[in-house]
């Protein structure tokens, strides 16, 4: 048998369809204007048996129609007319009662079946089934709507707990560094103290031109002096005429040449061309020597710098960058200030020359350059003391925007470079017309 629906007689092939009570034929539920969630959700199946078709319900007799004003008026003509009825002598005239010309009104009297029928229309009508649906919905949506309020506070404990251990880190990462920013000025303290002691311990005569330490070493004044007559007596052995130049993979390439002076340059610069740089400003009068240290700190480029300046006299030079591998986060700069000193103090056959780290740009790099900026002052007060090293400041003739700065990596470009080696060459210059002035003196 197949199952056509009776409003628009198309095929039914699903299960979304009701069958009248009275004729039993089919339905689809968008044809009789039932919606599917109230066909699944509200209507049981004892509503879907009894349930009757838009034409059988219009048939269907609602309630006892006798008491309308058509019956009332049919039975008013029935009652009898006594004027206009003729009688005998003989006939015996019954009474009249008021009750046979008067109308009564009586109370409606409703049965029980038509009381169930009613409600049953009021049910099947649109208006009872809305009713219906709106209250058994309201039902069925009173747990979801528990349930929803359960997750969403869950949900916001969740989160009420994340903030707080976010803002317990960020507590603790505040009092770690206002620790180490204490730290750090009583070092500073500490240095500004001793300084001054050596300040105030200097005497007036010529000895007092050395700076006393320690280890008793001799400044870079007298250790010029002194070098230079040991130069003089060994400026014939052959030795002293072997010139390096590293590659980038530390390959050495000897070249004799006894009248030029060797430069060693040591860095972790890898983009910024050092070594052709250097060929450009100090080709002319020097042998390049290139030690590069990718990703090194500063404790791998002292690593080994007595045994690469071997043969050095006082008017070779070794340049070092320091790089940004130490700053990228917090280290004890003042071991490293201190490392460098005791590292570079008993090598006073030549002169060594840093070039201190040099600040990036960009929004990122606040916390970077505080670094670099610490360390900075560190070495320079250092320097100032012990007088064991030179420096060059390499931030002094840097612009900071993108002329001398990468917007990209925050890093120092080619055109920055450039003005660090014009320092460089300009310091090299002085230190010469320095020495050559106290050797004829």
């Amino acid at each position: 048998m197949e199952n056509k629906c009776a409003g628009c007689l198309q095929q039914i092939n699903n299960r979304r369809f009701l069958k009248c009570k009275l004729c039993a034929q089919l339905y689809d539920i968008e044809c009789v204007n039932v919606p599917e969630q109230r066909f699944y959700n509200t209507m049981t199946k004892e509503h879907k048996q009894n349930w009757f078709c838009p034409l059988c319900f219009a048939k269907k007799l609602k309630v006892n129609n006798q008491n309308t004003p058509c019956k009332q008026q049919e039975n008013a003509n029935t009652t009898t007319n006594y004027e206009e009825t003729s009688l005998n002598a003989d006939d015996d005239i019954p009474d009249i009662t008021g009750d046979e010309n008067v109308t009564m009104r009586h109370k409606k009297l409703h049965n029980c079946v038509d009381e169930s029928l009613m409600l049953e229309d009021y049910i099947n009508s649109s208006e009872g089934e809305e009713t219906l649906t709106d209250t058994l919905s309201l039902k069925t949506l009173s747990p979801e709507v528990n349930i929803s309020e359960e997750d969403v506070l869950t949900k916001l404990q969740l989160q009420i707990i994340q903030l707080q251990e976010k803002l317990k880190n960020a507590e603790d990462k505040i009092e770690c560094l206002t620790l180490e920013n204490d730290s750090l000025k009583n070092k500073l303290i500490i240095m500004d103290r001793k300084i001054d002691h050596l300040e105030k311990n200097k005497t007036n005569d010529e000895s007092s031109k050395k700076t006393v330490t320690d280890i008793g070493h001799q400044t870079v004044l007298d250790r010029t002096q002194s070098i230079s007559v040991k130069q003089r007596e060994t400026k014939a052995d052959p030795r002293l005429g072997n010139n390096r130049v590293m590659n980038k993979d530390s390959v050495c390439a000897e070249s004799h040449s006894l009248d030029r002076h060797k430069l060693c340059l040591i860095s972790s610069h890898k983009q910024c061309n050092i070594l052709s740089k250097a060929k450009i400003n100090f080709s002319n009068n020097y042998d390049l020597c290139h030690y590069l240290m990718p990703y090194c700190g500063i404790k791998h480029q002292l690593k080994g710098l007595k045994e690469k300046l071997n043969g050095y006299t006082m008017k070779d030079y070794c340049v070092i960058f320091i790089g940004e591998e130490d700053f990228r986060r917090t280290n004890d700069y003042v071991d490293l200030t201190i490392l460098i000193r005791n590292t570079l103090l008993p090598l006073n056959h030549t002169n060594i020359i840093i070039c201190l780290p040099t600040f990036k740009i960009g929004n990122l790099t606040r916390m970077y350059n505080c670094r670099i900026e610490h360390f900075n002052n560190l070495l320079y007060l250092d320097t100032l003391t012990h007088e064991h090293v030179y420096l060059i400041d390499s931030n002094r003739k840097l612009t900071y925007d993108n002329s001398m700065f990468n917007l990209y990596t925050g890093n120092i470009n080619d055109h920055g470079m450039n003005t660090v080696f014009l320092s460089l060459t300009t310091l090299i210059a002085d230190i010469e017309n320095f020495v050559n002035n106290e050797f004829f003196l």
